[in-house]
């Protein structure tokens, strides 16, 4: 579906107000994209277990936040939407696939699609007080979906296993992901 109609997985489209908090807040909710990025941040990350479950969204929201701010300086890249889509498809192959990278490697791999996001979110924001509240507004909502992304693959691991003690499922090890 999204390689028929691309337009569909974005929500870079320009057409969005761009200033203030609650605008902010609403984009990462507005396309495909960002929402299978960022519930796919905490989901990995739950796989990955230990320090990744929150460094992975911390170091996310983080250079999202400073490389929007690069966005805002005007800086884009005919690559920016092909980044986007390339995060989400290689995050759900990381997912399925129960890929597992050091840690510093798979900070760099967050960092990198984070760049990505940050760039397209700066490009769109007003260069004023009010394109900081729409900063803040997506910062909290990245944060949010990053949560429910770590809800969601805990509450799973949880089902597996009470479905393995009555004996229904064969519960996935840490090596297999969730």
């Amino acid at each position: 579906m999204i390689l028929l109609f691309p337009g569909l997985a974005s929500a870079h489209t320009g057409m969005l107000q761009t200033s203030g908090m609650l605008q902010g807040f609403i984009h990462p909710f507005s396309g495909i994209d960002h929402l299978l990025a960022m519930l796919a941040i905490g989901i990995w990350a739950v796989q990955l277990g230990g320090e990744k479950i929150w460094l992975l969204p911390l170091t996310f929201i983080g250079v999202m936040a400073a490389s929007s701010l690069l966005g805002m300086t005007g800086f884009s890249s005919q690559w920016l939407e092909l980044g986007i889509l390339s995060s989400c498809v290689l995050l759900a192959v990381f997912i399925s696939r129960s890929t597992r990278f050091s840690t510093p490697i798979s900070v760099l791999v967050v960092a990198a699609f984070a760049l990505f996001h940050g760039i397209s979110h700066g490009g769109e924001m007003a260069v004023e007080l009010d394109g900081f509240s729409y900063m803040a507004g997506f910062i909290c909502a990245t944060a949010l979906l990053h949560g429910l992304g770590i809800v969601f693959a805990l509450l799973y691991r949880q089902w597996q296993t009470a479905k393995c003690k009555q004996g229904v499922l064969v519960v996935p090890t840490d090596q297999d992901g969730l």
